[in-house]
């Protein structure tokens, strides 16, 4: 729903921008730039706190041996499980980014961090998931809600996200959009970072 909620989101803000319904003019000059460059962590909260990485390998479960014997290595397996969300994240954060694009004048760095920093939150929620839920798997689960809604790389997610969303919007008090870009390029960096470690391990058995 996450990425539902980016589109949905952004042609709100569109709609609302180009009808007049959000009295941008009516606040404080100097607080408008400031708003504009926090809605890419609008965006990135949204896309950033789930994905359907978290439990994708635990809930391989008692048929993970399918997994375990296919004739490809790991980093494929893990590749593909993770290729499922980017199919759904990458459009809407396209999508959603272009929209807000339209719906207010930004400049260059601004424009590139509607794009970058959901994107980084993306490739968090997708890739540190991953990896975290490859790392250690729980595979002893009765139901799917066990590793969907209780298990350790949701909570570390679902948090991890909100935590760096929080810092993201502090950064970009202090340092603007430019600070923005480069919190963005560390959370992806160390996200693929870990996903590559988790692969080079290979899959528990």
């Amino acid at each position: 729903m996450g990425y539902v909620l980016v589109v949905v989101g952004a042609a709100a803000l569109l709609a609302m921008s180009k009808t007049g319904a959000l009295p941008l003019d009516q606040l404080p000059p100097e607080l408008v730039p400031l708003l504009k460059q926090f809605v890419p962590w609008g965006l990135a909260f949204c896309v950033g706190i789930m994905s359907t990485t978290v439990a994708s390998v635990s809930l391989e479960g008692s048929a993970r041996w399918i997994m375990l014997t296919a004739p490809v290595p790991a980093r494929t397996v893990l590749a593909s499980k993770a290729a499922l969300n980017l199919a759904f994240a990458l459009p809407s954060v396209v999508v959603g980014g272009v929209l807000v694009a339209f719906a207010f004048p930004l400049g260059p760095v601004s424009l590139v961090s509607v794009f970058v920093v959901p994107l980084a939150l993306v490739l968090f929620s997708t890739f540190a998931g991953l990896a975290l839920d490859a790392l250690r798997p729980r595979y002893d689960w009765t139901t799917p809600y066990e590793p969907v809604k209780r298990g350790m790389p949701v909570f570390v997610v679902a948090f991890g996200g909100m935590v760096i969303v929080g810092v993201g919007f502090a950064v970009t008090a202090l340092a603007g959009a430019a600070g923005s870009l480069v919190l963005a390029v560390v959370v992806a960096t160390a996200s693929l970072v870990l996903f590559r470690q988790a692969a080079r391990k290979g899959l528990a058995a």
